[in-house]
């Protein structure tokens, strides 16, 4: 969906329309096969926009639209839990199943990858910023 036909919707408010533009201009670069490459997708989008959707204010957005790809069965009430839990603090479960979260280091060059150790993440940062040159 174009941006501009997004801006045209009168009903919609100024922060949904913002999300559906993040949304949508993520998925136009990350293209989704199937139904079961969205969870991955989901994830990367909120470790790549975490800063962004919180500077913006789009929790409630980003939990609506987890709510509708819940309701469409394509992520589960786990992992939506999990989503929201890297929203809201940056960390994610080494496994879906257990209680053993880890904060993530997000590259801030690509914003496409996420380590667990912040020597990992600068270390991919600087392939990241080599690979640009």
């Amino acid at each position: 969906m174009s941006e501009k036909l997004i801006d045209s919707f009168d009903d919609v408010s100024q922060k949904e329309k913002q999300f559906m533009k993040l949304w949508n201009r993520f998925i136009k670069c990350h293209h989704v096969i199937a139904d079961r490459d969205i969870p991955r997708k989901v994830e990367s989008f909120i470790a790549s926009h975490r800063d962004k959707l919180k500077e913006s204010e789009l929790r409630n957005q980003t939990l609506l639209h987890l709510l509708n790809l819940l309701d469409f069965g394509l992520i589960s009430s786990n992992f939506l839990t999990v989503c929201m839990m890297m929203y809201d603090d940056g960390v994610m479960p080494r496994s879906v199943d257990n209680n053993d979260w880890v904060r993530l280091y997000v590259c801030d060059v690509c914003k496409a990858r996420a380590f667990e150790t912040l020597e990992e993440a600068t270390e991919h940062e600087r392939e990241c910023v080599n690979a640009g040159k």
